[in-house]
């Protein structure tokens, strides 16, 4: 740097970004709130750089993700038409993931070649070749970074954590081998606050180091913010350097871009910001683009504004599904994005509790879990709060109801006959009647203070029993709470849209299906023997659900286009053999439970799709056994034909 000019600005518009790199340089999954300064503060800064130099070699906009701000096409238009003259290079780096505007592009043309943007691809969306696409048909210069194969710098390194690593004169070593100042990565405005590097601002938020210049601090002159300035780029930086790994040759390198998933959520957010709420949703969605814009939508509208935090997570989705979400968060304070690398099914599970502990909310706070492509009705937290309200309860289950998502046409309703709080064995009571509100997770509120106290798993034994692909595993958890948390109540307004796909896991044939099924019917007896003894009518209404998932099972088997003769015989088989059908069949059952009555009609769909079908070598022997196992219960069957 002479006294006249700068080589290089990092000028980030905004510290949003819709991936969450674990090795962020500028930590920007790491925020609360990210910086995002409005268009007027932007002006303001970029005008008071000018006004300490000269001349800026390159102005690198950076983020962040700079495309996430829709006014960032009048910020390029805002530097041409002001500093046009001080400016060599005007440069923009993005991360490939979304679509510029025609604003942007004619922005970015008034620059002719002294414009570039650089593509970071790094295989996490397939949109990089779109935005790529339209820079060359609009003639804009750009450069695609693609991580893959050869990588960018060798990859990225680790700059590590706040913890200081070396002494004065190792710092002093580690700059001069660093390749930021080599590289020209240097001074970065922030803020209104100009720093040597992302690390020196880093250290001043934690209040570590104060390596960095006010430009507009009102007690230096300008010609002392110069010299200032000066010093900031020169050897004063090494008091940064003591804690920081730094961009060395021989600097450990890692997969860039690799995404924070569920079991890495950093612990450094508190979201102070929920302090004062009183409900924490919580969305965990893949590839649901097509309907996740309802789903937060129908959260944000609430009637109760300002009383909950939105916590939503892109689980690993290929499609435009983390877009939507980033700009709802943008948007709305209230929507917390994040991002997991991999759709899991374990995140479910484990990530609420982990973005939960680092939130201070009201104390009878509680939390939600919607759907990705379900939505809630808007007086849906003004119930919650009334029933809070009235009975103080540990968890609360809204009515709902059950909507065909192709024809939008309602299919059912299930909800309480009136506002009602059970505890204790009135849970196993009123186990026939509310049992159809307890099947899955989606939408019941939960006390937080009561599940931190409640940590049990009354049903740790079940878990190892569980195919991978068990669709009933919110089942578990519901029933799980039901039982664990001392006062449950239930509300008699239908509160939430569950919306059923034919695509969906419970539509979905996996070998041995039945099992689910064997398993759902155990969940159910051990439920209720924690209770005492099962009463008959508990007893037998386990079997009616039981044969209720089995029919449903056996559908899906008959009519599956994926599955083989000899598999779906096998299934069918087994399913036959299994001690549990063996017992509904021959149970002395109440005449209450009408498919118990009737349950010769599920022996009449297997004789029926067995006549059907044409046997070979290889289903010969299966066939036979399937047909003795039926021939036991034709007495259930009025026109049985030998």
């Amino acid at each position: 740097m002479n006294d006249e000019s700068l080589e290089r600005v990092c000028f980030p518009v905004t510290l949003r970004c819709n991936l969450r790199c674990k090795l962020c340089a500028e930590r920007s999954p790491y925020y609360e709130k990210p910086y995002h300064p409005t268009f007027d503060e932007l002006t303001v800064q970029i005008d008071r750089l000018f006004s300490l130099t000269e001349h800026v070699g390159k102005l690198d906009i950076t983020g962040g993700e700079p495309f996430l701000r829709k006014d960032l096409s009048y910020f390029i238009h805002y530097i041409f038409d002001k500093h046009r003259d001080k400016i060599d290079k005007l440069r923009v780096t993005t991360n490939g993931t979304i679509l510029p505007t025609n604003e942007f592009i004619e922005a970015a043309m008034l620059w002719g070649n002294s414009f570039y943007v650089i593509v970071d691809n790094y295989h996490v969306s397939a949109k990089s070749k779109d935005v790529c696409r339209l820079f060359k048909e609009a003639g804009v210069p750009f450069e695609l970074r693609d991580y893959s194969g050869d990588l960018h710098c060798d990859g990225w390194v680790d700059y590590g954590d706040f913890s200081r690593k070396h002494s004065n004169t190792e710092a002093r070593q580690l700059f001069h081998k660093c390749m930021v100042p080599k590289l020209g990565f240097f001074t970065c405005m922030v803020g209104g606050l100009v720093f040597p590097c992302a690390k020196a601002r880093l250290l001043y938020e934690k209040g570590i180091a104060s390596v960095y210049m006010d430009a507009f601090d009102p007690e230096l002159t300008e010609t002392g913010k110069r010299a200032r300035l000066k010093a900031l780029l020169g050897d004063e930086v090494i008091e940064a350097c003591k804690y920081c790994n730094g961009l060395c040759e021989k600097s450990p390198r890692f997969t860039p871009a690799e995404q924070l998933n569920a079991y890495d959520i950093p612990a450094e957010p508190s979201y102070e910001e929920g302090s004062n709420k009183k409900m924490l949703f919580y969305t965990q969605t893949y590839n649901n683009e097509k309907t996740i814009a309802r789903t937060i939508e129908s959260v944000l509208n609430q009637t109760q504004k300002d009383d909950f935090l939105y916590f939503v997570v892109n689980n690993g989705s290929t499609d435009n599904t983390g877009n939507i979400i980033a700009e709802f968060a943008n948007a709305d304070p209230r929507v917390v994005s994040v991002v997991c690398e991999r759709n899991d099914i374990l995140g479910v599970l484990l990530l609420p509790h982990k973005l939960f502990n680092m939130v201070l909310v009201d104390e009878n706070a509680y939390y939600c879990i919607v759907d990705g492509d379900d939505a809630i009705r808007e007086s849906f937290l003004d119930n919650v709060l009334r029933i809070e309200e009235e009975f103080s309860p540990d968890m609360i289950v809204p009515g709902f109801r059950r909507i065909d998502a192709a024809s939008g046409d309602v299919v059912n309703e299930r909800m309480a006959r009136t506002d009602l709080l059970i505890s204790g064995p009135d849970k196993a009571d009123n186990f026939y009647e509310l049992r159809a509100l307890l099947l899955c997770q989606w939408g019941k509120c939960y006390k937080l203070k009561s599940l931190r106290n409640k940590a049990n798993n009354i049903f740790a034994n079940i878990r190892g029993l569980l195919p991978k692909w068990y669709p009933g595993q919110d089942t578990i958890g519901v029933l799980n709470r039901f039982f664990l948390l001392d006062k449950v109540a239930f509300t008699k307004e239908v509160l939430y849209d569950y919306y059923l796909y034919p695509q969906s896991a419970v539509n979905t044939f996996y070998p041995n299906r039945y099992l689910a099924d064997v398993v759902t019917l155990k969940i159910y007896k051990d439920f209720l023997a924690y209770f005492g003894p099962i009463s008959k009518l508990n007893w037998d209404f386990c079997y009616a659900i039981y044969l209720s998932l089995i029919e449903y099972t056996l559908n899906i088997i008959i009519n599956s286009p994926v599955a083989d003769i000899k598999q779906k015989f096998e299934d069918i088989y087994n399913m036959l053999r299994d001690n549990e059908t063996k017992t509904m069949l021959t149970l002395d059952a109440d005449p209450e439970f009408r498919n118990l009555a009737n349950r010769g009609s599920f022996i009449v769909t297997i004789l029926n799709y067995m006549r059907g079908q044409s046997v070979n070598d290889d289903t010969y022997f299966l066939s036979g056994e399937i047909m003795a196992e039926l021939v036991q219960y034709k007495h259930l069957i009025t026109d049985w034909e030998d």
